[in-house]
């Protein structure tokens, strides 16, 4: 659930985005996380907000006013939100129509284990991947391995 106000133009180099409610760990629950717009994020989400979110004839500056609309109406004519298993539901036609090989593969988690793994194997350091998921502590730095694909060694 993410609210226009949910971006922060203002942090860091490329903005930041407010997830209020992200994926916890083992049973505790949602977790906020700032997520930074990198690798060309900032660009996607702005030509969202500035040329499709205007289709769905809200507010942008209204308080409350879902990132992600739903073509849907409450009953004050108002856009509903998005759900994540519409989300899901469009992923997988994607991957079924684009992707056949994927299919029932290619999930919403898998895709984070990939842009989990695209830092790394452009030279960061696990730490500041850990951080970057909005893990804390050194005890989970080995779940972050599972994010990323062994390097290979080039002989030397």
């Amino acid at each position: 659930m993410l609210d226009l106000d949910d971006v922060r133009w203002e942090l860091g180099r490329f903005g930041k985005l407010n997830v209020r409610y992200g994926k916890g760990s083992r049973r505790n629950g949602p977790k906020p996380r700032l997520v930074p717009l990198i690798n060309g994020a900032d660009r996607s989400l702005c030509w969202f907000i500035e040329d499709v979110l205007g289709l769905f004839g809200i507010d942008p500056s209204g308080h409350q006013t879902p990132l992600f609309p739903s073509e849907r109406k409450n009953t004050d004519a108002t856009s509903m939100r998005a759900t994540a298993d519409v989300f899901r539901r469009a992923l997988a036609e994607a991957v079924d129509r684009y992707l056949p090989v994927w299919s029932g593969k290619l999930t919403p988690h898998v895709l984070r284990h990939f842009c989990a793994s695209q830092p790394y194997l452009a030279g960061m350091n696990l730490f500041a991947i850990q951080e970057l998921l909005g893990h804390a502590g050194r005890p989970r730095l080995l779940g972050i391995s599972t994010y990323t694909p062994p390097m290979s060694k080039t002989p030397g």
